[in-house]
């Protein structure tokens, strides 16, 4: 299929702020996953009845330009800023600045 990677909130909680978004493959390994675009949808909640198909693309300039809603900078800046937020950002922590945060609060940080 075209879209086949499942999307979803895995967050249970009863807090409205706190998401924890992933994806998986068929139900393989799950994967962290962030909104790229602010005003749209995130995920629905795991095990929702109308699930969330993505399909999967390989991040570059002309991907990142391609698909962000109104972005304030284009092409290698913006895929700049974009690896470096996954870099540093959970559950990488490249440079060790989440090291002190639980994973929820680590997940609204970078996102």
């Amino acid at each position: 299929p075209e879209f086949p990677w499942y999307g979803y909130d895995s967050y249970r909680g009863i807090f409205a702020r706190y998401h924890n978004l992933k994806v998986n493959l068929k139900g393989s390994k799950e994967y962290q996953a962030y909104c790229f675009n602010l005003n749209r949808f995130e995920p629905r909640k795991e095990g929702s009845y109308f699930p969330n198909w993505y399909k999967k693309w390989d991040g570059d300039e002309e991907i990142f330009t391609k698909h962000a809603d109104s972005p304030r900078m284009k092409g290698k800046e913006l895929s700049d800023n974009i690896l470096r937020v996954m870099y540093n950002g959970y559950p990488n922590d490249g440079n060790g600045i989440m090291r002190d945060l639980d994973p929820l609060n680590a997940i609204l940080v970078t996102q």
